[in-house]
């Protein structure tokens, strides 16, 4: 189940540096496709 970019920075505990990383890199394509994977 894939989460929305603000909810992996919202919630980092719960997430390791790659995964945040991944968010982060992410955020145009979820700015774009809000609640959709991409």
């Amino acid at each position: 189940m894939d989460w929305p970019w603000f909810i992996w920075l919202m919630y980092p505990p719960f997430f390791n540096d790659e995964q945040r990383g991944w968010a982060l890199a992410n955020v145009p394509c979820w700015l774009g496709n809000t609640w959709k994977s991409c």
